[in-house]
């Protein structure tokens, strides 16, 4: 509803970018717009909709489509054209044409989006200031996914968070029967594709979790990280950026350590895991708080929290769900991240197949056949303790602790 108002009053004028993370849904949000503007009495020949990244309209500049536009509709500066450009960041020097439609008055108002989102947000701080306003487009709430599947629970909205809190309190909420779907909201998130996925349907939660990581990672994550981010930004080993959100995805909440963090991540310097984490903040991938204090020196003091900007896309970058989902276990959006976790340590030596040591995470400490140990150019010594051995059999004195490898055994007593 507020896209197509701030277009029709432009007051104060400015272009309006639709910004959120891929799969929100800011396509679809313009077409709404652009309904809603022929439902106010905008005739049809002064809204128009271009799709940038079209293989034809890619080959003309921006500035000639929107000059033939405003010919073919014989837009004035009383009778404006609106136009509508999908996936902008596709067109060249947008932003410099964008400032000049502006500087020049031309009679056009724009909303506009890309699934690039981190390539608009980079521009704005050279060209955009004060010609065009982001609009930012989040994820589903909670309680806007009762009211989309039907089950609405009324909340009183005011002025700020205490008044809003007072008055909840002094009218409870009726919240009985949603904890099904507090549940399916934690598994898929608050995407709308995935939320409506199904329909009338109720999937079990192992497949709607498993869905939900599938198109997430291919379409969110991963096309940030390895796409959108290296074009934008120049990086140049986004297979390092990938695992700083591995990383990430295992320190939701947590207060940021950077020293701690890049010291997992082999030694990166702090200065790029600043730039790396501004990134993933401008591809709407997380987002961070500063720590809550009395005072702005203490709340710099004090460092920042670190969240995803939905919980579905955690466990996505982090992987964990389908892990727990293939043992028949399914948790919410706090799952800590498999990778990012220490992993148990058995208290006897089990042989290699029983345990399925060679895909477990701890396969790089296992036992390992005659001929194959760490060493590879080492065949072991005979009666020589492996390091899995003494590593991960536990304190008990068990003589069954004797365990074959190969084609020769190894005694451990007492770990």
């Amino acid at each position: 509803q507020r896209l197509p108002t701030r277009l029709l009053s432009d007051r104060p004028r400015r272009y309006q970018l639709v910004l959120g993370p891929r799969r929100v849904g800011k396509t679809t949000a313009l077409y709404q717009t652009t309904a809603l503007l022929l439902d106010a009495g905008v005739p049809a020949e002064r809204v128009w909709w271009l799709r940038l990244d079209h293989p034809l309209l890619m080959q003309v500049e921006l500035g000639a489509l929107v000059r033939t536009v405003v010919q073919a509709s014989r837009a004035t500066s009383d009778a404006p054209v609106f136009l509508m450009l999908d996936e902008l960041a596709h067109a060249d020097s947008w932003d410099l044409w964008l400032k000049t439609f502006y500087d020049e008055r031309w009679p056009v108002r724009i909303a506009a989006s890309s699934s690039s989102t981190a390539a608009l947000r980079q521009r704005r701080t050279e060209s955009g200031v004060g010609r065009w306003d982001e609009q930012f487009l989040t994820p589903y709430s909670f309680l806007e996914y009762l009211d989309l599947i039907g089950r609405p629970v009324a909340l009183p909205a005011e002025d700020d968070l205490a008044a809003t809190i007072a008055a909840s309190l002094e009218s409870p909420l009726r919240a009985a029967g949603v904890a099904d779907a507090r549940r399916r909201f934690l598994l898929t998130g608050g995407f709308p594709e995935l939320l409506l996925a199904f329909g009338h349907q109720e999937p079990d939660d192992a497949t709607a979790l498993l869905r939900s990581q599938r198109v997430l990672r291919s379409d969110a994550v991963e096309r940030a990280v390895y796409k959108d981010i290296p074009q934008v930004f120049g990086v140049d080993n986004p297979l390092l950026l990938e695992r700083l959100l591995y990383v990430l995805a295992g320190q939701i909440g947590g207060v940021l350590s950077p020293t701690s963090l890049c010291r997992q991540l082999g030694g990166m310097s702090q200065p790029t895991f600043d730039k790396y984490v501004s990134y993933l903040e401008r591809s709407f991938l997380v987002f961070t708080l500063p720590n809550y204090s009395g005072s702005e020196v203490g709340s710099q003091r004090r460092g920042r929290k670190l969240y995803f900007v939905d919980g579905a896309v955690r466990n996505a970058a982090g992987c964990s769900g389908s892990r727990n989902a293939s043992r028949g276990s399914v948790g919410g959006a706090g799952w800590s991240s498999h990778r990012g976790s220490t992993p148990s340590r058995p208290t006897r030596v089990t042989t290699a197949s029983a345990c399925s040591l060679s895909t477990c995470c701890c396969s790089r400490r296992a036992l390992r056949p005659r001929g194959t140990s760490r060493h590879a150019s080492r065949r072991p010594r005979p009666n020589e303790r492996s390091d899995h051995a003494r590593r991960y059999v536990g304190s008990e004195r068990d003589p069954r602790a004797a365990e074959e490898v190969g084609d020769h055994r190894l005694r451990v007593r007492g770990g």
